[in-house]
Order: C-alpha cells, then sequence, then structure tokens
C-alpha cells in the first residue's frame, strides 16, 4: 500500500533542511522589534528508547555568549517520579498510556506508576500502555503511516499516532514551563529541533517528521539533530584534555583545534537484545536464539541465518550428540518437575530397571493431543507412562519452561547479561493447527513464566519457507560455470515438513524484496513420523500377539525394555539403512522374545521365519524393505495426493522446487518417492532440515514483515437469522414477532477459504440489532473447510468458541444502527475487535477458545 508518508521521502537520500528564513523570518524583518527578538526560544526534544526529554534556551542569550563555552549553558527540566523513592532524574521514561477509549492519559514516570497501579487492582484490561517502542523506526523495513506498534496487552495501533501523543506531551510540558518564565512568547516564535540516531534512514526521518507536524509542530520550525554529532558539538567544548601548566600541575581544557576524536552514543537498549526460539516438537525438541544487534548489521539475508543452536548430549554410553533433545518429561512423584530429554528418558529407564519407577510421572510424544482436538480446555488431561492423568497445560509448561532456563542457563555460562524482559520469543507450531490449539499453547508459555508480549508464535512450514529461500539451492550459470545461489524473485517453491507428529506443506512465491506470498492455504494431515512408528507397533501386535505385545507394554516389570524397543524403531525408521539383502535389521529385546515364548508356547525363531517379509537371528528381527514400504506407506500416499491437489491448481504451474524439512524428511524412501513421482520438480533435502524450522523462526520474529501475505486456512462466518430465501432447508424456517419467515442458522460468510491476506489486513463482519432497543448482540464465530458453507450446524462447521457480545449501547437510530466485528486475518493469531459504527469506542474482545 502506497503512503504520504513513502512519497515525501527525498530522493536524494538526504533529510531535506528546511530554511532558517522561514522559521526567524519575522526577527529579519522586524529588527526594530529587539525585545520581541529577545524572547525568541530553540527547544530540543531527545526522545529516547528507554529516557525522553527536553531543554532550551533563549535565542538572544546564545547570541550574547563570548565563547561557545558559554553557550552550553542551556536549561533543562528534572522530572520526578511519584513513588516512595522520589527519584529525580533529568529524563523521564519513554512509556505512554492512553484510557481505553484511545485518549491520552499520562507519559512518562505518571504514566509507568498508573498502569503499575491499575495492573495491581486487575482494572488494566483495555487501557494502551506502550513502552521503549522507537526502535521500531530502526527496525521497520516497510515503514509507513500505517505501521502499527502493539500495547503492553498485544493491542494494535497506528505508531504515529503513538509518537504524536509523546512528542506533544513533552511539547507541552516546554509550553508550560516557558509559561512559568512571565514572557509572553508565541508558538511561533519556537525553533524546535528533534533529536535522531544518525543511522537512522530517510524513512524513519520522515516518519518522525510527520508525527512531530501531527503532535502541532509546525514543518517550518522544525530540524533534526543526528544524536552522535549533537553530542559532539557540546563535547568539544567540554574539559576533557589535560594541558601541563608546570612540571606539578594540570588542567583540563577543551578539545585543541586539530584534534580527532569518536563519540560513541551508547542509547538505552532496545527493549529485546535476544531473540529466542523453541521449536516443540511431537518426538524431539530443541531452541535457537541470535542477537538482535547480529541480525540489524547482517549486510545480507544469508548471514542472518547464522542462528545459534544448541547441542544436546545422551547420557548413555554412545554419547549422543544431536541439535535437538527427545520430547520426554519427567515429574516426581510429587508432580515436580525432575528432568526433561534425554535425562528425563534415562532416568525413568534406570528407574524402571530397579522397579523404582512406580509414581513417577513420565510423558513422551504428547503434543498430537493438540492435533484436532475440538474438545480441547485448560482442563484436558494427558495420562502418563503409567496411565495416571495429569493436566496437559502443566505438561506443557513444564516443558517449555525447561527450554527457557536451559537457554537463560547458557546465556548465564557465557557471562552474557541479559534480563528475562529482553528476551523475544518465538514457538514453532504447526500451520494446520486451528485457533483453540493456538491458544491452548500461550496459556502454557504464560504459565512457565514467558510474558504474552514477549511471545509470537511461528508457523513451521513458514519458517522453514523463510530460511530455506536464502539457501543456495538454485543454479546460476556465469562464464560457462555453475553455483548454487539463493532463490530469485518470482520463484515458487513448496516445503514439506514432515515432522514426527504432522505434515505440514506450504507453497510460498519469492517477492522482488525478497519477501514472501503464500500461493495456497498452509495444509496437511497428523500422519508424521510417528503414524509409521504406531503402525510399525500394530505390525508387532499382528506377528507376535496382543496378548504377548499388552504384556510387555503395561508391565511395569518391562518398562525399560519396552522404551529401548520404542527408540530403537524410531532410529530404524529415519535412516532405513537396508543390508545387501534388502532388510533393516530391528533389534528385539529378549525378555519380549521370552514372555512370546512363555505365552504362544512357540519356538521364536521356527514362528518368525516362516512369516513372509521376516527372519529372525536370535535377538535381531530382520524386516523385508516390500513390508517396510507398506508400513511407510499411508504417509507417504497422503504426502503425493496433497501435493498432487496442489500442483493441480492452475494457477500454481509454475512451482519448481520443493523443499524437504523436518525429521522425518531424513528417511530416504520420502524423498525417493516424491521424486519419481514428480520427475520435473527439483527435491532438496538440506543438510540441516531439522534445523531449518528453528533458524527460519529467529529470523521470521526479527523480520515478521518478511511474510507479506498468508491464505485462510478455513472460511469464517457468524451463526445468524436471515429472511427466507427460496431453496434454504425447510427445518431451519421460523417466523419473528412479525410473523415473517426467517432462516436460521445461517452462515454469514465473511472469510472465504483460501482468500489471501496481506499480514495486516482485517475481515469485516457487519453486524445489527434485531430490536430497536438492544444494547449488545452476541457473536459466534464458526469455521468451515468449505467454501461455501450453508449453515452452522453442517458437519464441516464448527464453533470457535463461546459467543461473546458486541456492545451496541448507542440506540439512536433504532433498528438501522450497524456494529462492525473486525478480525485480523493476516497474523498467525486471530485477533478480535468490535465497534458500533460509526462513532463506537473499539473495544478488544476475547475469544475464548478454551471455554474457560
Amino acid at each position: 500500500m502506497a503512503s504520504g508518508l513513502e512519497e515525501k521521502v527525498p530522493i536524494s537520500g538526504l533529510e531535506e533542511r528546511v530554511p532558517r528564513k522561514a522559521v526567524h523570518g519575522r526577527i529579519e524583518e522586524d529588527k526594530k522589534d529587539s525585545q520581541r527578538d529577545s524572547r525568541i526560544v530553540i527547544a530540543a526534544i531527545d526522545f529516547g528508547t528507554t529516557y525522553s526529554g527536553y531543554a532550551y534556551a533563549f535565542k538572544d542569550e546564545l547570541d550574547k555568549t563570548k565563547s561557545t563555552k558559554e553557550m552550553c549553558n542551556v536549561l533543562s527540566k528534572t522530572w520526578q517520579s511519584g513513588s516512595d523513592a522520589g527519584l529525580i532524574s533529568h529524563k523521564t521514561p519513554t512509556c505512554l498510556l492512553l484510557n481505553p477509549e484511545g485518549n491520552f492519559d499520562s507519559f512518562g514516570f505518571q504514566a509507568e506508576e498508573k498502569y503499575n497501579n491499575l495492573t495491581n487492582d486487575n482494572a488494566h484490561d483495555g487501557w494502551r500502555f506502550f513502552r521503549r517502542f522507537k526502535m521500531i523506526l530502526l527496525n521497520e523495513k516497510h515503514l509507513n503511516k500505517d505501521t502499527v506498534i502493539s500495547d503492553d496487552q498485544n493491542q494494535n495501533l497506528e505508531a504515529v499516532t503513538v509518537f504524536a501523543h509523546s512528542i506533544k506531551y513533552i511539547k507541552n510540558e516546554l509550553w508550560k514551563q516557558l509559561s512559568k518564565t512571565g514572557y509572553s512568547i508565541e508558538e511561533k516564535e519556537i525553533q524546535w529541533v528533534l533529536t535522531i540516531p544518525a543511522i537512522w534512514n530517510p524513512r524513519s526521518k520522515q516518519f518522525m517528521r510527520f508525527a512531530a507536524e501531527q503532535a502541532g509542530i509546525p514543518g517550518n520550525q522544525l530540524e533534526f539533530a543526528l544524536e552522535p554529532e549533537a553530542a559532539a558539538v557540546y563535547v568539544k567544548e567540554t574539559k576533557v584534555a589535560k594541558e601541563s601548566l608546570s612540571a606539578d600541575e594540570h588542567q583540563l581544557v577543551p578539545f585543541k583545534p586539530g584534534t580527532q576524536f569518536m563519540v560513541l552514543d551508547l542509547g538505552g537498549r532496545s527493549g529485546k537484545i535476544i531473540i529466542a526460539a523453541i521449536d516443540f516438537g511431537t518426538t524431539y525438541s530443541g531452541y535457537a536464539y541470535t542477537f538482535k544487534s547480529d541480525l540489524e548489521e547482517s549486510k545480507s539475508a544469508q548471514e542472518m541465518c547464522k542462528v545459534l543452536t544448541h547441542n544436546w548430549q545422551s547420557g548413555s554410553g554412545a554419547g549422543l550428540i544431536s541439535h535437538k533433545t527427545p520430547t520426554s518429561l519427567l515429574l516426581t512423584q510429587d508432580e515436580e518437575f525432575d528432568s526433561f530429554g534425554y535425562k528425563a528418558e534415562e532416568k525413568y529407564v534406570q528407574l524402571a530397571n530397579e522397579n523404582k519407577h512406580t509414581g513417577w510421572r513420565f510423558f513422551r510424544k504428547f503434543k498430537m493431543i493438540l492435533h484436532k482436538n475440538d474438545v480441547l480446555t485448560k482442563n484436558t488431561t494427558i495420562n502418563d507412562d503409567q496411565g495416571n492423568p495429569v493436566l496437559a497445560v502443566d505438561v506443557f509448561a513444564h516443558s517449555i519452561r525447561f527450554m527457557k532456563k536451559e537457554l537463560l542457563n547458557e546465556l548465564e555460562k557465557a557471562g552474557i547479561d541479559v534480563k528475562e524482559n529482553e528476551i523475544l520469543w518465538v514457538l514453532t507450531i504447526p500451520a494446520i493447527w486451528d485457533p483453540k490449539s493456538k491458544e491452548f499453547m500461550r496459556v502454557a508459555a504464560h504459565e512457565a513464566g514467558i510474558a504474552s508480549n514477549q511471545l509470537e508464535f511461528a508457523l513451521e512450514p513458514e519458517a522453514a519457507s523463510v530460511y530455506v529461500k536464502e539457501m543456495t539451492v538454485s543454479k546460476k550459470e556465469t562464464s560457462g560455470e555453475k553455483e548454487l545461489v539463493p532463490f530469485h524473485p518470482g520463484t515458487q517453491y513448496m516445503v514439506l515438513d514432515l515432522g514426527g507428529g504432522t505434515i505440514d506443506i506450504v507453497v510460498k512465491e519469492v517477492r522482488e524484496d525478497r519477501t514472501l506470498r503464500e500461493l495456497h492455504y498452509a495444509c496437511g494431515n497428523g500422519l508424521g513420523g510417528e503414524s509409521v512408528n504406531i503402525r510399525i507397533a500394530s505390525y508387532f501386535e499382528e506377528v507376535f500377539g496382543k496378548d504377548v505385545m499388552k504384556k510387555f507394554r503395561t508391565n511395569n516389570e518391562y518398562k525399560a525394555s519396552w522404551l529401548d524397543l520404542e527408540t530403537e524403531i524410531e532410529q530404524k525408521k529415519r535412516t532405513l539403512q537396508f543390508d545387501l539383502k534388502g532388510r533393516l535389521k530391528m533389534s528385539i529385546p529378549p525378555v519380549l522374545l521370552e514372555i512370546f515364548e512363555s505365552l504362544r508356547k512357540l519356538n521364536p525363531r521356527e514362528h518368525f521365519n516362516s512369516i513372509e517379509h521376516l527372519t529372525l537371528s536370535r535377538d535381531k528381527l530382520y524386516i523385508n524393505k516390500d513390508l517396510i514400504y507398506q508400513l511407510f506407506q499411508p504417509s507417504v500416499e497422503s504426502i503425493l495426493n496433497i501435493m498432487k491437489e496442489i500442483l493441480d491448481k492452475p494457477h500454481l504451474y509454475r512451482i519448481s522446487d520443493v523443499i524437504m524439512v523436518g525429521g522425518f524428511s531424513q528417511c530416504p524412501l520420502i524423498s525417493e518417492q516424491i521424486k519419481s513421482t514428480f520427475h520435473d520438480l527439483k527435491v532438496v533435502v538440506p543438510n540441516d532440515a531439522d534445523l531449518a524450522v528453528l533458524k527460519g523462526a529467529v529470523i521470521y520474529r526479527h523480520w515478521p514483515e518478511v511474510i507479506y501475505s498468508r491464505r485462510a486456512p478455513f472460511s469464517l462466518g457468524a451463526r445468524f437469522a436471515r429472511c427466507w430465501l427460496d431453496g434454504d432447508d425447510i427445518q431451519k424456517q421460523f417466523k419473528n414477532r412479525k410473523v415473517e419467515k426467517m432462516c436460521g442458522d445461517w452462515f454469514c460468510k465473511f472469510v472465504t477459504k483460501n482468500e489471501e491476506f496481506n499480514t495486516t489486513d482485517k475481515a469485516i463482519l457487519p453486524v445489527s440489532p434485531m430490536e430497536a432497543n438492544t444494547k449488545f448482540v452476541p457473536v459466534e464465530i464458526f469455521k468451515s473447510d468449505e467454501e461455501e458453507p450453508r449453515y452452522t450446524t453442517d458437519t464441516s462447521s464448527k464453533s470457535m468458541g463461546k459467543a461473546f457480545n458486541v456492545d451496541m449501547s448507542d440506540l439512536t437510530g433504532g433498528l438501522d444502527r450497524e456494529a462492525h466485528v473486525t478480525l485480523t486475518m493476516g497474523s498467525t493469531e486471530i485477533k478480535v475487535e468490535g465497534q458500533q459504527i460509526p462513532n463506537g469506542v473499539v473495544k478488544n474482545i476475547k475469544l475464548d477458545l478454551l471455554n474457560d
């Protein structure tokens, strides 16, 4: 979207200058009025990331000074906090508080203290609190007048409004102080100076000029001063150099002519200095992080991909090193946290071997409970390894908290002083999850100690696409030589994120500015790598016998051996290393063979050697490749079918590449099947396929604008009644108070499945009252897998949570009133607002997705 801000950016790339004559013309034209001339004021506003303040001086006093040293005697304000400490400072915190109606309330210390009091009284809901927001002008790649900033409750407001309120407050404070001097000064007689970082680009400067004009500072009265340059002007006259008066006596003097000096303007930290991503997988989990400054200083997108990951080591004799650790959690008998990952598995196995594990709570591969769970609530439980239920939100919170603490410990060991509120967190989630699962994950993260305003979600295949678009996967020929380069603009590619639990598929196009446009809504299913494990275990029930496998799996005496078999299946499934006879060798716990022989009264070797595709030698079971392929086939076919359905779309004929990421993608059988089915596509499995999601999530958290657009994975609508139409189902007919025929349960659609939305786009649902005196309208949002749903009672339609009320308390207009329900559609989460049109207050609406 073009904006006036974009159009005004100087073509030269240099900040435009306002002629001084335009500001001081009155002085030059009316030199007789010397008294008025002496009251012209020069005022500077230092609008900082952490703290802000102002200083001023009368122009005639500066003109009369005999040395530049005297010019440094400018006047500044001291600010006092209202706390018991009574802090006195030359600056006040860059914090803004607006009331629920969006009007200015306070700034600085007063804003901080009032919002803290509101929070302590649990009365802060709807208040708009902003702090340390200046950094958006450094980091925002697509800055314009419509750019928004999230407040402390994660609600958006136009950034220019936030800056304008803040500048206006400081301007008014200066005006109050000038009024106290007794001089008669008009606003037009003040020359304003705004300090800005020297590294800002012209777009950021133009944004600041626009905000200042909104705050009431005319453009012809405003100049910018580059912050380190302004400091250099001041410090060159301060006494910082030594001058020798005698052998024993020295004095400090200003710099001498010819002195070369450097100014380091070390402003307040941006609100966050670390970006950390947690990839919480079904089978394995891990984290990655980087310093925000490193991403800001990156000269290329490839450099942005150099994020730091943690190496995990198992405590086994093999000393396995990996980028991730098993998603396994162990709680004590009192349900307190004990361990996670390799340590949890190893300790539980040790307890089981010693028959001491009874009552311990062991969980593994529990993420899939969030996949297509229509009855998910905060009270949903997960059974541990011994069949005992625990609140699912506690299991997830313990796991996320462990990852969070591991990162903090790593930073501390490296000597990096970082506060928890200086970390931007991003949690990766499947793109095919519904809003209910996302909300559950946010609740768990909050319980784990991650503040809501520090957390964002990254859709797993989308994060991978952000990373892989900058990998060297495309060939370029120069002077007869070929080299690998990142995708060119215009490239359309598919990302298959094949995880342990889900299969996630997205299709993206690289735009000229290297942002990504979504060409097809994210799709997939729950047939990831774990589904193959389940099918292998089911096959074992078939050949060993259900009674044998049940005893082996449920008897606590064999718990360690059962976990060993699960690990063996997982590892062999990933690599699929067949011997020269085309067989996969799998180690079988001896105790399983003993149970088989005891219950079935058969010789294990004779039994298994009589079954097609199987050979048993001691404790090694050899499985023929053909059987392995059969066990993989449901997952493979589901991937191929989804790909074929996407590739058959007429507008997607230019897809050229398929990038496979995720742990399951490392299985060669999958890539072989895809290559043999789609000959014209280039299929790439990166060396770090299991880390693509993690690394991409870090980049996305720093640069969310890299995602230009997304597509709706389902249709959205509300349950309303409307006038009866021919063709409506007779079961839906009813009559209103005027005895008019009406149709109930109508799916009033306002978002269509696969509809494209820019990341800042919103969908609007107009609602009207049924009665003239109705003060609120209840609205219940539904989703549907169909593009043209008819009724909210259709099997494809599902409620998104409890109904909510839209305020229509202004009764003016009777039945002719209208309110708008607005949903943000381009984000990873749906946010809802309600407003009575045209002048009602915009109110944030919390969707109760978990039916609290």
